[in-house]
């Protein structure tokens, strides 16, 4: 099997199972991945001061969905102040109340997300390489995910999201937002423990959380929020508002999350 094959689209590409492997869980660089996005989708808004209408927390969900289709379990780290600083900011708490998203409460992130990461084997999603951490007298664990366990995402522009709709369905049935990514790894032991692997039984603990009933739960409640953005996209503000904060309500009320995160202020809602 070649180790080199990529996480694509195409689900008939995506494992490197063989015996007993587990794959690892992803731990996305939020910040980092939405900047890469962006990049692609709206160029043109690259400069502009008001991130809100650059960053967009619908790319997020995409990526997070084409990584559930493929069977991996997904942390996504992000200051809670990007709730105030991305289009559809409201899904950041969501995303939190389906337990997808963790926040950091400084703007600063890189740390929490390394940690994080190596405490649980996992392989991190980023275009930085984190070189600024390494000076920083990192644990060994630490500097090894930096080193050896950082994958950057491919994040190609699509011209096939119809006019004014946020998102369509491809023939592997993602949700694409704008755009296509995939991951290349070079190595079976970046995106998979086996039993050689040291952290292995670490990574067989986190795993076995992420059952298959589990996995379709995520990816239906992703689905209720594709279409619901589809369904409101048009609304007037006022109109919005109102959606926005009962469907919240549904959400963190089926999930069990904190009551809190059913508030909806006017600075996380873009009009």
């Amino acid at each position: 099997m070649d180790p080199s094959r990529p996480i694509s689209n195409d689900p008939m590409r995506t494992s490197y199972e063989e015996g007993a492997s587990v794959r690892r869980l992803a731990v996305i660089d939020v910040m980092n991945f939405l900047h890469n996005s962006a990049s692609k989708n709206a160029p043109h808004l690259r400069n502009t001061e008001d991130t809100r209408n650059y960053l967009d927390a619908l790319d997020l969900a995409s990526f997070m969905y084409m990584l559930l289709q493929r069977g991996f379990d997904v942390r996504a780290i992000v200051p809670r102040s990007a709730r105030r600083r991305s289009k559809n900011g409201y899904l950041f708490d969501l995303f939190f109340a389906m337990g997808l998203v963790i926040y950091a409460e400084q703007c600063y992130d890189d740390l929490v997300i390394i940690k994080y990461a190596a405490e649980r084997g996992a392989f991190i999603i980023s275009c930085d390489k984190y070189r600024d951490c390494l000076k920083m007298g990192l644990g060994a664990a630490e500097r090894y995910v930096i080193l050896n366990r950082v994958i950057k995402p491919f994040v190609r522009r699509s011209s096939r999201c119809p006019t004014g709709e946020p998102f369509f369905l491809n023939e592997y049935g993602d949700r694409v937002v704008n755009f296509t990514a995939h991951l290349e790894a070079p190595t079976h032991n970046i995106l998979f423990s086996d039993p050689t692997s040291r952290d292995f039984e670490n990574c067989v603990s986190v795993r076995r959380a992420f059952t298959g009933r589990h996995s379709l739960r995520l990816r239906m409640q992703l689905d209720e929020i594709f279409e619901f953005v589809l369904k409101t996209s048009q609304l007037e503000p006022q109109n919005l508002l109102a959606e926005i904060t009962h469907f919240k309500d549904t959400v963190v009320t089926k999930w069990g999350a904190p009551s809190h995160l059913k508030a909806v202020d006017d600075v996380n809602v873009v009009f």
